[in-house]
């Protein structure tokens, strides 16, 4: 009942948002084209679709063929205006996603993150026209127009079951699915379990090819005290879909997680209360068990006494496909075509 007392004023923030989708459409705002190639990697709805993990997937295919640069908007950072990113600078500064990045990637890539798209365009542009250009979280931002678009909707959350904001979670209405050459369909399930057929006749009407996608865990990292084969694993999770993580762990693992909101800024007495609570575990030998993106806000503030005494692992992630050959042809047909 709560949820449909706000049904007005999801039609108040659609209508706005309309309105100005409008004025895109119409020119009355004006997109610059955005020159060479260009990826944007976006969503319908706020938050948890898995964005970052993708235009990592994007790095890592096209890292080797062309110079990659990456444009985010930092999100959670207090700083403002265009910043180039270090692999030393604070997440507080940058934000913890394009932090992640570029300190998974490095040299490997220019990192850039500012609020005013346009102009972190135009930077990196004249630092090298011929890049490949990947825009973090962009699809409402019209003031560019990218080369190519992928839009992500989790297999769980379809955008065509949702409503624009406060009644749910969508930024602007699902007609805005028409801007987007790629759908991709996040946190699939394995492929046996999709629902193939009722997938294809929900997008049917949007006439965009679309794909599946999931995470799969990579090797955890030790950062901090050694230990192998733990029986009780505490996850400390500040992202926005940290059910996405328990499946990672085998059954017989006790889990116990430690869930913080979103780009979540962690504090040192938060950490402490961690480590208290690990202590009462301590005879099961467990270990502490976080995100990348976590990472980059928790490291700074950990000693070197907590790294010797308390076992921190860092869980990367990765993208996967069920149909890994077509969607590389597709985007491979866009990036290296002259």
């Amino acid at each position: 009942m709560l949820k449909w007392l706000l049904f007005p004023f999801s039609i108040l923030y659609g209508s706005i948002l309309a309105l100005r989708n409008w004025c895109f459409d119409y020119q009355l705002f004006p997109s610059e084209i955005i020159s060479g190639k260009s990826i944007s990697v976006g969503n319908l709805s706020v938050g948890g679709t898995g964005k970052s993990p993708h235009v990592a997937y994007l790095i890592e295919r096209y890292k080797t063929q062309h110079p990659v640069h990456v444009l985010s908007r930092g999100y959670g950072r207090k700083s403002k205006g265009l910043r180039e990113v270090s692999p030393n600078d604070l997440a507080s500064e940058v934000g913890d996603e394009a932090l992640m990045l570029k300190q998974r990637f490095g040299e490997q890539i220019t990192m850039v993150v500012s609020e005013n798209r346009r102009e972190g365009v135009r930077y990196l542009r004249q630092k090298d026209p011929t890049a490949l250009l990947l825009l973090d979280d962009a699809f409402q931002h019209r003031w560019v127009k990218p080369g190519l678009s992928l839009l992500l909707t989790r297999y769980d959350s379809p955008f065509f079951s949702d409503f624009p904001f406060p009644m749910g979670r969508l930024r602007e209405w699902r007609s805005g699915v028409k801007r987007a050459d790629i759908l991709v369909v996040s946190n699939s399930p394995k492929q046996e379990k999709i629902n193939q057929s009722h997938w294809e006749k929900a997008l049917s009407p949007y006439k965009k090819p679309f794909f599946f996608s999931s995470v799969h865990r990579a090797q955890l990292l030790q950062k901090g005290k050694a230990i192998h084969e733990p029986k009780c694993v505490i996850i400390v999770s500040g992202i926005a879909s940290p059910d996405r993580i328990l499946p990672f762990f085998d059954p017989s693992i006790e889990l116990h997680l430690k869930q913080f909101p979103d780009h979540h800024a962690f504090t040192q007495q938060e950490l402490q209360d961690i480590h208290r609570f690990f202590d009462t575990f301590a005879p099961k030998q467990p270990a502490i068990v976080t995100t990348e993106k976590d990472w980059v806000k928790i490291a700074p503030l950990l000693s070197a006494h907590d790294l010797q005494n308390y076992p921190w692992q860092v869980l990367p992630i990765s993208i996967h496909w069920t149909d890994e050959a077509a969607i590389n042809t597709l985007l491979d047909r866009y990036v290296n075509t002259i």
